[in-house]
């Protein structure tokens, strides 16, 4: 029902039903909050979609594809330093199986740190995926293609 009226633009709606379902349930699903961060983002409403993940970080709800998305999002709406930060905190939880980080964001990501000349922020954030089970390959090969230099550990 909260998709529904998501794709109907009627985003008061779906978080009106959203606050009933969270103050009764018994078992989080991730979904619900990830439509509603998607739809605050799309019409570019950041901050809002921010401070619903602050919450669900004070409810200890927020897993690493919440952060992806708000990384996601930030990248495309052009707040790219945002989305360096976000992207650490996605970078902190291990990888699942099946589950993979976007590329894209990772790539501006590290354009930015480039841009900035920040290498040891994006050694920072390659050793952060790689610790936590991310694919080495993806980390050395965005290593090698964006800052010219050999990896630190072998791939």
């Amino acid at each position: 029902m909260i998709s529904s009226l998501v794709k109907l633009d009627d985003i008061g709606g779906a978080e009106k039903i959203s606050e009933e379902w969270e103050s009764g349930f018994k078992y989080f699903d991730g979904r619900v909050p990830k439509l509603l961060i998607n739809a605050d983002c799309r019409k570019g409403l950041l901050e809002k979609a921010k401070s619903y993940v602050q919450k669900l970080v004070e409810n200890e709800k927020a897993d690493k594809g919440i952060w992806l998305i708000l990384a996601h999002r930030y990248h495309w709406n052009g707040h790219i330093s945002e989305a360096v930060e976000t992207m650490r905190k996605v970078a902190s939880f291990p990888c699942g199986p099946g589950w993979r980080i976007s590329h894209s964001t990772l790539v501006a990501c590290l354009d930015y740190l480039k841009e900035k000349g920040d290498v040891e922020g994006a050694h920072e954030l390659l050793r952060l995926l790689r610790e936590n089970g991310h694919p080495r390959a993806t980390c050395a090969i965005k290593l090698r293609t964006i800052f010219m230099v050999k990896p630190r550990w072998s791939p």
